[in-house]
């Protein structure tokens, strides 16, 4: 309903546009962005194919950060219950599934999730000897702090012993989730891509980079 969305942000910056700087900066950029989705709804791409994965694999909750690899997909999917006790009410929690054939639903990838806790985004380097992933939790109500993790993988396939990243990436007081590894061919080193709303990026949450190993 993109139209319709349009029309909401247009009216919030007509009635409340210069309030408050970041809503105002958010709402210019989400109407953007539904002009460009209903441009390319009026003249799609016809060299693109867009296939929509049944057989269980999408639920009526959400799945996401998919991976595909040689072996099969990796992806995450916020379909799980954690009951914490009579007297609270139950939680969704996310964890990380894997399906071999991808026209299935995915067991639950046991090396990246944690009980009770949110488990989400794997992501592999280049040669696949080591596999990153958030750990979530959710403090104040219904916020989530997250944290990036990492386990290194053998040459049999086994997983090793799991790692926190230190301190420079997981700050206390803010998150740090979505990692991506990456390469830069000019200095032969693995980087790691990751988000976070620590201080000094453009604000809230933003992309950053670390090389592999400082």
């Amino acid at each position: 309903k993109y139209t319709d969305a349009k029309r909401g942000y247009e009216l919030y910056l007509s009635e409340n546009g210069g309030d408050d700087a970041y809503y105002t900066q958010r709402a210019e950029k989400e109407l953007k962005a539904c002009e460009w989705a209903i441009e390319k709804l009026a003249n799609p791409d016809k060299s693109i194919t867009v296939t929509h994965l049944d057989g269980g694999i999408n639920t009526q909750f959400s799945e996401f950060g998919a991976v595909d690899s040689e072996e099969g997909l990796y992806y995450s999917s916020l379909s799980f219950t954690e009951v914490e006790s009579e007297n609270k009410p139950s939680k969704l929690l996310s964890k990380v599934l894997f399906s071999d054939d991808r026209s299935s639903g995915g067991g639950v990838l046991g090396e990246a999730n944690k009980e009770k806790l949110h488990s989400a985004h794997t992501a592999f380097n280049a040669d696949k000897t080591r596999m990153y992933y958030t750990i979530c939790d959710y403090f104040l109500g219904n916020d989530i702090k997250c944290d990036l993790y990492y386990k290194d993988i053998s040459s049999s396939g086994s997983y090793g012993e799991e790692v926190k990243l230190p301190a420079s990436i997981n700050l206390q007081s803010y998150t740090s989730t979505q990692p991506a590894a990456g390469y830069d061919a000019k200095t032969d080193q693995e980087l790691l891509f990751f988000v976070t709303d620590k201080i000094g990026g453009a604000g809230k949450l933003d992309i950053w980079y670390s090389v592999v190993g400082e």
